[in-house]
């Protein structure tokens, strides 16, 4: 496995804190791996699960995107995170995988703005999720003493989670768990996008924004590689909805370098569209 690859999983291994819960709620409102005998949990072929790799390995980690947000200048936003009492919404293994990618996400912005202080409850709704959706050695006691150590440390924590994301990887992939792992995959590089066009849609065009401007750009070519792999898995309705959600948001993309209020404006409402149904889900 390639370092592109495992630090693209790497930034969604967070919950590395010994507590039970988020928000102060029981582990157990979240269920356990409801979709491991689902039939869609295996069904690729080993050109497909290959073609898969390559497809993670391309799409930027949310560190990529999320660094120049807050290397712009631009304030840190609380509000725009997914809030920590959402977690246990989460009761089917499609809603806990989608929402491991959003909260990890969540974390590489809290991590790049190096308000560290407040990861805590994030880290724990992800140990949360993880844990239901069953990969529960990732957190295990060396590693969350590991974490608590280097817990005011960004590299230290950037290093830790690169580890505990392997073995996620390695668990979903052994497993044939792809379903689950794309779902990861995606949820995160579309909260990194919210993330960003939330701030440029309140910012005027800038020298300080052009970079993020150009990144947006840019991202244009990862969304034939999202839509690529959600169509890997055409007889699922939530594939369905993402792959046609995104689609849509490739023909609003601007071909140029800058994007106009007008077309900002457009690709801002569906990401953030996109992103209400995958924080909505249950």
């Amino acid at each position: 496995m390639t370092i592109k690859v495992l630090l693209r999983l790497a930034i969604f291994a967070v919950g590395l804190f010994p507590l039970s819960s988020c928000g102060d709620k029981p582990t157990e409102i979240v269920k356990n791996d409801t979709m491991r005998e689902n039939p869609l949990m295996q069904g690729l072929s080993e050109v497909e699960q290959e073609e898969m790799r390559k497809i993670v390995a391309s799409i930027p980690v949310p560190f990529a995107i999320l660094n120049k947000v807050s290397g712009s200048g631009m304030p840190y936003r609380k509000d725009l995170l997914n809030p920590e009492s959402n977690v246990t919404r989460y009761n089917t293994a499609e809603g806990q995988a989608v929402n491991i990618g959003v909260y990890g996400a969540d974390m590489a912005y809290i991590i790049a703005f190096e308000r560290l202080g407040e990861s805590g409850p994030y880290l724990r709704c992800v140990r949360q999720l993880a844990d239901a959706v069953v990969i529960p050695t990732v957190f295990n006691e060396s590693k969350m003493k590991r974490y608590q150590i280097s817990a005011n440390n960004r590299d230290s924590m950037q290093t830790i989670m690169f580890s505990s994301y392997q073995e996620i990887d390695s668990t979903l992939q052994n497993s044939e768990r792809f379903v689950l792992a794309a779902l990861v995959v995606t949820s995160g590089w579309i909260e990194s996008l919210y993330l960003t066009t939330q701030h440029l849609n309140q910012t005027p065009q800038s020298e300080s924004t052009l970079l993020l401007y150009e990144m947006l750009n840019e991202q244009q070519q990862h969304t034939d590689d999202v839509i690529s792999m959600l169509s890997m898995f055409p007889k699922d309705s939530l594939f369905i909805g993402l792959h046609d959600d995104i689609e849509d948001l490739k023909k609003m993309s601007s071909p140029a370098k800058e994007y106009t209020p007008e077309e900002l404006e457009k690709v801002t409402n569906q990401i953030a569209a996109i992103r209400r149904k995958l924080v909505s889900m249950e």
